[in-house]
């Protein structure tokens, strides 16, 4: 894959240029981005480097980088751990309401993205039904002496661990 596109937001040294910093939310998209990258992609590497150090100072004072609460917190998050070591549904939980905060939403794909979100978490909801009540027909207890007891544990499902509501729609 060709990566000369970025080149255009190189200087002649090549280091990346200053203005890319005016814009905080394509920054943190290019940071996420550059996760992506496979070995020998030296230009994302260094977007990487690049970005990485400019979320780090919005960080330490977001104020002066014209930045809202929301945005601030989801680059924290990002530097934390960026989305692609994140688990996807909890991650979609977590952006749809940042999302819905932005001035350039699209309004379809907001509602899209709550039925689904929506959608999945009945399904996970009663597909544990019906594994419980086959747990609970294979009596664990008497015919599995050695086997714990955890079923709801071991299926991992957020939208009941975590107490997750349902997303509303306004």
């Amino acid at each position: 894959m060709k990566l000369d596109i970025f080149n255009k937001y190189k200087n002649n040294d090549g280091s990346f240029k200053e203005s890319l910093t005016s814009d905080v939310e394509s920054m943190l998209e290019l940071y996420e981005a550059a996760y992506m990258r496979v070995p020998g992609e030296v230009i994302l590497d260094d977007a990487l480097a690049f970005t990485k150090g400019q979320l780090e100072k919005i960080t330490k004072d977001p104020l002066q980088w014209n930045c809202t609460q929301s945005v601030s917190r989801h680059i924290e998050e990002a530097l934390e751990r960026p989305i692609w070591k994140r688990l996807p549904r909890l991650e979609a939980l977590r952006y749809i309401p940042f999302y819905e905060q932005q001035d350039s939403h699209n309004e379809s794909l907001l509602r899209l993205a709550k039925l689904e979100f929506n959608r999945l978490q009945s399904l996970h909801k009663r597909e544990l039904s019906q594994v419980s009540k086959w747990w609970k027909d294979l009596e664990p207890q008497k015919n599995l002496h050695y086997v714990r007891d955890r079923l709801v544990e071991l299926y991992w499902l957020p939208t009941l661990s975590l107490n997750i509501p349902v997303l509303e729609f306004s």
